[in-house]
């Protein structure tokens, strides 16, 4: 006998069902369905993965081939949209329709096999892709609200909510005998231990400034000749090229040694230290060596790629 299920999910034991009680029995209602209060299965458990009892058991041991679930919202399946998609096809598998009271498109009642693998296959990606577009948003508005924020005299931020008051980890300044206590250790004239002694500073707090103070760029010249040009008389200008670019640079930006990757590409890596404006030091070197080389007629094709 086939039978009508409906599951019902909150994140926390505080919050309340009521709503989602109240969505199913009235669209059962207005479709003429009947489902026993035994049959509605809830948990008060967060959707990060499937692993809830309420679910588990509705899944392994009430479902069975022809049965219908009712939910309210798709999100009370789970959070992840790749997790959702993958129990929604295993619940296909087990041949159980599916009706999402809110997103009637996702209904698969009374669809034929490819009807449905359309909704998994189409619905979902655009589903996904929404999901995600709505994550990053509310990453934006949490970013743009913390940066916002009032700063204590501890360099912790301010909550404008009432009750709230200081928020957070105060943020890491340079301290004012950075600069001596790096160069010392970086010298080995004394131990980073000894370092984040003078500096007043926790190994974590240290480090994280160190990553801060000393980024490490590649740099991916591609360069292209004459096609008249012989392989040796090509060689002769790249490795010229090579010499003239390293000798130039290497001692203001730290550059290791380049490395040659056949004739039309050189790889070299460097370093830039201290507590400048570290992309407008990138941009101003990918421009230097455009200046110099790229207007070289030697070369048809001048190429600088600049990562970290």
């Amino acid at each position: 006998m086939k039978k009508t299920y409906a599951y019902l999910r909150v994140s926390t034991k505080e919050q309340h069902l009521d709503r989602q009680f109240e969505s199913v029995n009235q669209y059962c209602k207005e479709n003429n369905i009947t489902i026993d209060e035994r049959d509605i299965i809830t948990d008060k458990q967060s959707g990060k993965d499937f692993n809830r009892e309420g679910y588990q058991t509705l899944k392994n041991s009430l479902l069975r081939h022809g049965d219908t679930l009712i939910i309210k919202e798709l999100d009370r399946l789970g959070r992840d949209m790749t997790m959702i998609k993958e129990e929604w096809q295993e619940l296909q598998k087990k041949g159980v329709n599916i009706i999402v009271i809110e997103n009637p498109i996702l209904n698969t009642e009374g669809k034929t096999d490819l009807e449905k693998m359309l909704i998994s296959n189409i619905v979902f990606e655009l589903l996904s892709y929404m999901a995600e577009k709505e994550r990053i948003k509310i990453k934006q508005r949490q970013a743009e609200g913390i940066a916002l924020m009032q700063v204590d005299e501890n360099g912790k931020r301010i909550s404008s909510r009432p009750g709230k008051g200081a928020i957070g980890r105060p943020s890491i300044t340079y301290p004012d005998n950075w600069s001596e206590n790096y160069s010392n250790w970086k010298d080995e004239s004394i131990t980073a231990v000894k370092a984040m002694e003078l500096l007043n500073l926790k190994k974590n707090s240290f480090y994280k400034l160190v990553n801060e103070y000393e980024v490490t760029y590649g740099i991916t010249i591609k360069c292209s000749y004459d096609d008249q040009l012989k392989q040796k008389d090509r060689k002769v200008i790249y490795n010229n090229f090579k010499d003239k670019l390293y000798s130039k640079f290497s001692e203001k930006y730290k550059f290791s040694q380049p490395t040659n990757y056949g004739t039309y590409k050189i790889c070299l890596g460097f370093t830039l230290i201290g507590m400048n404006d570290k992309k407008n030091e990138v941009r101003s070197l990918e421009s230097e060596i455009k200046q110099l080389f790229g207007s070289n007629e030697e070369f048809n094709k001048f190429e600088v790629e600049i990562s970290n």
